[in-house]
């Protein structure tokens, strides 16, 4: 947060004591050259070590779209910057809105911005009221304060059945509205800043720009991700399809986790679908490449050198597999960087920003619960720093700061403690022994645990290791930049830069003790990434000696030009390709031919009317759907049950009868042949697409259990009447609508029930009834689901499938015509 120069001022002491020191350190420079060039070198043979062509990512055809982006972005931005003499960000800006208008994505993109400027003035309406000083009030630090706190009402307001576009759009207008004059002073403070043509460092400027250019580009294409597709894009298509997200861990067991990241996400697909999340999870990847800058300047280093460090961050192959697809870390990583830089203010005796830090901090946790990792290390920094803070006058916003912590980080753990008596539920279940979850501790087996000797090596080159990857995944900075620019750091004395060290080597160690999982420490990319902007400050400075200078400089190029060439290595969702970002089907083409789950889903959308729950025998790819996905997975492990137990066609067909499923999608490669036979016995065919087919269950299964007594009237049994004289003989009853007859049920709601009512009449036609009155469980009148037939003097079979209503715990059937004119009727039947 923050970042105008007058942030570097404040360590210009610290730079002009380095650089009036001796050229006696000549020893300690070459020990810092050594490591550099073994870096260097280790990455060398490192990268003759490869086998090139089993890495596709890095052939020309993969990286054909970005050569192209990132190339010809950066012509076109410095051409139209001069051309118009404007800065090189205002040009690129023009690029990025010319782009969304030749895609079709320009009200996307007005969605994503309406967003950051809502965002932008409810941040700087809630700093302002707290009295939080001005380098908190930059930009970027009020749209991630802003969005913390619009992310936590949709945290809250998604519990209601009142998630309408037009609410999302209500929620971003008033902010605009009441804080117009607010929001003018910055988009005036914007056009000015378009309006100053930019000065030196132009060519990272237009790396940068072309970069972003390629993020663009990559988040306007069709979402294919596994992890969006099973829960980050699924939950915001629940919300628009069924106005509430549900909570309910009995379907999906990462119901009650931390969210806010999915409610940000779900902003963007309420007011302009897929593309507009996409384009908001991409406003959070800069928003982070801000913060490095700003936390690379507050640290000491040079605008230049700054400007690098956000390069860096976004050529990094892991930033762009988070916009590759709607991963969480997007989000959660820009909360916890502003809030770990805010904080280290904190400690330098900017008290007053403690609300800002604790408000970001705590988003962080409400996004992922890993955000602990980062707490050890700030915590022992904020103890440190006590004489900062430590006062009667600092007392006020720090409490403040823990307070708003507290109140937004806790929320969703809170939440999920009193549902299930566990803060963090499905997962430390072995340590908080929740009834509703098995006491085994989750084990993922693809990811080793813990660092040993060669990790520098194995994290560049053997990235498989650490992530769904392929080697370069996580960039080469850290074999070639990280030993060099710590011992430099710990040599000059850059306290705040090695705090910014502390803080994410900290956090990756931590980390890694429990998952040595890459995408798991991203906000350590961040703090490091501005760490390396100061070393390089250093490194090529004027104190030191002609060859560190250069092999810092060299290697500053290299590193940049390695990640460009590896930057798809971290994600197999990196395809750019122009028919699908052109037309609607271009885009049903590709998933068709890369994803074509995602075109069964929209059909069984179009053919489930009743929104009875779907069961996927496949990959758990469900964003999209409009009803619940009962998965055979952990996600639902009763579901799962209960399908593994299921060894016959007819005992798997009364499982998906019992949950109300009308519909399934099977993948011709899940499970085993014998389990796909059965699922295919029980079901017809509708379509295939590809492996992937949508079935339907067989009518021999749905309906298959008869709740009433007596459907025939054989008996006496079971039916209450007004007259009993209605029994005219055996298995026929004459009704009317002032002496009805009915039978009482239990019924579950959520499940689909069939009613048919046999009925003839002697005389002229009349009108009969198909009816259910709905009871709660202590028989309160809910309401009365009636649908009309005409009765004729021939016997016909009406039927009419229904559900209750929520809260049903049983129904009252009847036999009985709609008006005083007598029907006859030979059965009753309501099944389940």
């Amino acid at each position: 947060m923050g970042g105008r120069p007058t942030s570097v001022d404040a360590s210009r002491p610290e730079r002009d004591s380095i650089q009036g020191q001796s050229s006696v350190w000549l020893p300690i420079q070459g020990l810092v050259l050594a490591s550099l060039l073994a870096g260097m070198a280790a990455a060398v043979i490192g990268l003759q070590r490869l086998d090139w062509a089993r890495h596709s990512v890095v052939s020309w055809d993969a990286l054909r779209p970005y050569a192209i982006l990132i190339g010809g972005g950066a012509l076109a931005t410095e051409a139209i910057a001069r051309w118009l003499r404007i800065h090189r960000f205002a040009a690129l800006g023009a690029i990025v809105v010319a782009g969304a208008l030749f895609c079709g994505a320009i009200w996307p993109l007005a969605a994503a911005l309406a967003f950051v400027l809502s965002s932008c003035v409810i941040g700087r309406g809630l700093l302002r009221l707290a009295k939080v000083p001005l380098p908190y009030q930059e930009p970027v630090g009020c749209f991630l304060v802003g969005a913390a706190v619009g992310g936590t009402i949709v945290g809250l307001w998604a519990w209601l059945p009142l998630n309408y576009p037009g609410v999302y759009a209500l929620g971003l207008a008033v902010p605009l509205t009441i804080g117009r004059r607010s929001a003018l002073e910055m988009l005036g403070a914007l056009r000015r800043a378009a309006a100053m043509h930019a000065g030196s460092g132009g060519f990272v400027q237009l790396l940068i720009a072309g970069t972003v250019l390629a993020h663009f580009a990559l988040a306007l294409m069709p979402e294919i991700g596994h992890d969006a597709l099973a829960t980050h894009l699924f939950i915001p298509t629940q919300l628009l399809e069924r106005r509430a997200w549900g909570f309910d861990i009995g379907t999906y067991a990462w119901a009650l986790l931390p969210m806010l990241g999915d409610w940000m996400f779900a902003i963007g697909h309420m007011l302009a679908g897929e593309r507009g999340a996409r384009l908001i999870n991409l406003c959070f990847i800069l928003a982070s490449a801000f913060v490095v800058r700003d936390m690379a300047l507050w640290a000491g280093a040079s605008v230049r050198c700054a400007r690098w460090s956000s390069l860096l961050f976004l050529c990094t192959p892991l930033a762009l597999l988070e916009t590759s697809s709607l991963y969480i870390e997007s989000v959660w990583t820009a909360f916890a960087a502003a809030g770990v830089l805010a904080l280290l203010r904190v400690v330098g005796r900017e008290r007053d920003g403690a609300l800002a830090a604790g408000v970001l901090l705590g988003a962080a946790l409400a996004a992922k619960a890993i955000t602990l990792t980062l707490l050890p290390a700030l915590l022992l920094l904020f103890l440190a720093g006590f004489r900062g803070w430590g006062h009667r006058k600092a007392l006020r916003p720090v409490a403040l700061g823990v307070g708003a912590m507290a109140l937004i980080g806790g929320l969703p753990y809170a939440v999920a403690w009193a549902r299930t008596g566990n803060p963090m539920f499905p997962y430390l279940n072995q340590v908080f022994k929740s009834p509703l979850w098995s006491t085994l501790p989750f084990e993922d087996p693809r990811w080793t645990k813990g660092l040993h000797w060669n990790a520098l090596q194995d994290i560049t080159f053997n990235s498989v290791k650490f992530l769904e990857a392929q080697p370069g995944a996580s960039g080469f900075q850290w074999l070639i930049l990280l030993v060099p620019c710590l011992l430099l750091l710990a040599w000059q004395r850059r306290w705040r830069a090695l705090a910014l060290v502390l803080v994410g080597l900290s956090s990756i160690v931590l980390t890694f003790h429990s998952i040595a999982y890459l995408r798991y420490v991203f906000p350590a990319f961040v703090c490091l990434a501005a760490a390396f902007g100061v070393a390089m400050t250093a490194g090529v400075g004027p104190a030191m000696a002609v060859p560190m200078r250069w092999a810092f400089g060299f290697a500053a190029v290299a590193v940049i030009g390695l990640n460009l060439v590896f930057i798809r290595s971290a994600t197999y969702y990196g395809d750019i390709a122009l028919k699908p970002l052109l037309s609607e089907e271009g885009r049903d083409s590709y998933l068709a031919e890369w994803l074509p789950i995602r075109n069964a889903v929209e059909l069984a959308n179009r053919l489930n009317v009743h929104r009875s729950p779907v069961a996927f025998f496949s990959d758990l790819l469900a964003a999209g759907l409009n009803s619940d996905a009962l998965h055979v997975s952990w996600y639902n492990r009763g579901f799962e049950a209960d399908v593994v137990a299921a060894d016959t066609v007819d005992k798997l067909g009364q499982v998906l009868a019992r949950r109300s499923v009308d519909y399934l999608i099977l993948d011709a490669h899940w499970k085993t042949r014998a389990q796909r036979d059965r699922v295919e016995a029980a079901s017809d065919l509708v379509l295939s697409f590809g492996d992937v087919a949508l079935r339907k269950l067989k009518t021999d299964y749905r309906f298959s259990t008869e709740l009433l007594k007596n459907t025939d009237f054989s008996t006496g049994e079971g039916w209450t009447f007004t007259r009993p004289e209605q029994r005219q003989a055996r298995e026929r009853v004459v009704v009317t609508v002032s002496t009805p007859g009915t039978q009482r049920v239990e019924v579950s709601p959520g499940r689909r029930y069939r009613l048919a009512v046999t009925a003839e009449c002697s005389g002229a036609p009349t009108q009969g009834r198909l009816q259910v009155n709905w009871e709660d469980k202590s028989q309160r009148f809910l309401s009365a689901s009636i649908r009309l037939f005409t009765c004729e003097d021939r016997s016909q079979t009406h039927v009419w499938e229904l559900q209750p209503p929520a809260g049903a715990a049983a129904g009252s059937v009847f036999a009985t015509s709609h008006t005083e004119a007598p029907i006859t009727v030979t059965g009753v039947s309501f099944r389940e």
